[in-house]
This record gives C-alpha cells, structure tokens and sequence, in this order.
C-alpha cells in the first residue's frame, strides 16, 4: 500500500483511487444518510492509503465488514480510515491533473481501440466530465491529424467488434463495448493545443493526446479548473465557431443541468450578443445549425425566435 510503480495489467493506483470516490460520490448525489458501496478488502485499503496520502502496513488490513469513510464538508472531501483523517481540495477530488486525465483517458481508450494502435489521434471534449461527476461519459470523441490516422482506429474498432450506428452530422459512429465513439470527418487541426482553441466551452477545454508506443500528454485548459472550483459553466472567449452559438448556448444549459453548476449571466449575454448583431439571414442560419446537432430542449430554440421576431 505504500508503493508508487504501476503493476503490470492494473491501472495507476492513485488516479484509481480518485476515481473511485468520484464515482461514490456521484451515486450518492446530494442525497442525505449513509450510501454503503462493498467491495472488497484489498481495494478498502489501497484506496483509503491513497486518499489519506500515507502508507498502511499490514496490520491495517480490513477486518471482517470494516470500510472506510468519505464525505464532503465545506468545499472538501474528508477520508477517514480507522484513527486516520484527511481532507482534500474539492477540486483535488475532481481529478483534473494531468495524470487523472491521462489515465482516464487510457483506461477509454484501451476499452475501444485497444492501447497498442499504430495512430496519432486525441480524445477531447466532454467526456472529461467524467472526472467531475464519476458517470460514464456519453461517448468518446477521437480526433483524428491525418486520414491515415484516421484510418487506423477504424481497424481497431472493427478487431473490437464495434458496430456501425448511423452516421453524425461531423463524425462516423459506432458501439463498442457499451460506448458510442465518433471518428470525426475532419483530420485538423493537427496539434491537441489547436483543437482545443476551437472549443466553446471551458469544461470542454481537456483533451489527451495519444502517440504510437502507447505514449500520452494532457491539455487542460485553466478555465476548465476555474469552472470546477466555481461550479459555474464558462466560455471559451471569442467563440471562433460563432455560427454554431445557439448550440452552445444549448449546451452550456445542459452541462448546467447535469452538473448542478451555475451558468453566469454574462456567458448567456454574451452568446445573445453575437446572435443579435447577425443579419436575418444569418439568424435563420444559426437556428438550422442549432436543429442539426442537438436534440433539443432547454428553451433555445423559442427565446431565439422570440428576439428574432421582435
């Protein structure tokens, strides 16, 4: 319990931990009482030594029915294993460090393609949430700098038994494994940091690369950080793909409401704005996009008609 180094067929133990406490508290929700998860011994203690930060010697070890604890308290996550209690940053408890994203990454990724794919590529976007609120993503988005590593997944998908689902409006889709990955059409820009600058929203600004030789690095943008520890729901300023903005705005109300954040008056003012200095053509133009890419709801699509017939 004590030892840093990566076993061979198991995961990074410290970002394991996180992960599982994620997912804890994400069942538990806000509900109030006791929430009682089992599982076994060794993962009790491998995860409380790793959550309090100190080795446990053998003498530690579970007995029969023991566990540890886990709560929040004031903006932090509390751990507490026999006589031993330690507090952590909310935002620590998240996983938004390079090496959470990386693993998680890794661990998806290995789920669909396998880690041994020959292909440069990056996933990125929202499927990141997960390291907030301890879900499964919705799917996992590979992008992809060249056809031919574009390609290259696709073989892999098929080797996994993936099937075909109906083609997206930017990207080819298929099931694997119980998850839906898109390849999409587009193979540039062709570095992670240029990706991410085309992103609207701030939790979306995460993203991993991977290389051949099973060789990953993270981005994450600081404004995703600053979202988390604000629990509010940011843009990423100027919006370079401004004719898609009624789909922002749809989405920044649907990360919203799945994470319990706050959406600043300013990031909807903003989205208004640029919607509102448009020509009439140009508007209509914008509601297309907004009907072509998500599925409705949250009250865009009627507001944006509004001001557009006043």
């Amino acid at each position: 319990m004590a030892g840093s180094e990566v076993l061979p067929g198991m995961t990074d133990p410290e970002p394991a931990a996180r992960h599982l406490l994620r997912h804890m508290l994400a069942v538990a929700g806000k509900r109030a009482g006791l929430h009682l998860f089992v599982t076994h011994d060794s993962v009790v203690s491998a995860a409380a030594a790793r959550l309090l930060g100190k080795a446990l010697e053998k003498d530690h070890w579970p007995r029969f029915l023991e566990g540890a604890f886990f709560w929040r308290s004031r903006g932090h996550v509390i751990t507490a294993y026999r006589d031993s209690c330690a507090r952590s940053e909310a935002v620590t408890a998240a996983g938004l460090d390079e090496r959470s994203v990386v693993d998680f990454a890794r661990r998806e990724v290995a789920r669909v393609v396998g880690t041994g794919c020959r292909a440069r590529f990056f996933l990125a976007g929202g499927a990141f949430k997960t390291l907030v609120t301890g879900r499964s993503p919705r799917d996992l988005d590979l992008w992809a700098p060249s056809a031919r590593d574009r390609g290259l997944p696709k073989i892999a998908l098929a080797e996994k038994g993936a099937v075909r689902l109906d083609a997206r409006r930017f990207a080819e889709a298929f099931a694997v494994d119980g998850q839906t990955v898109e390849l999409p059409y587009k193979t540039e820009p062709d570095t992670l940091e240029g990706l991410l600058e085309r992103f609207d929203i701030a939790l979306s600004g995460v993203g991993v690369e991977h290389e051949p030789g099973d060789r990953w690095r993270a981005v994450i943008h600081p404004l995703a950080r600053t979202s988390i520890e604000r629990e509010q729901v940011l843009l990423l300023k100027p919006l370079l793909n401004w004719e898609w903005a009624m789909a922002t705005l749809e989405r920044l109300r649907r990360y919203a409401d799945e994470l319990q954040y706050s959406v600043p008056p300013t990031e909807e003012a903003a989205i208004w704005r640029v919607f509102e200095a448009q020509s009439n053509r140009m508007k209509r133009r914008m509601l297309g996009n907004l009907d072509g890419v998500t599925e409705g709801g949250y009250g865009v699509r009627a507001e944006a008609l509004c001001r557009f017939l006043r």
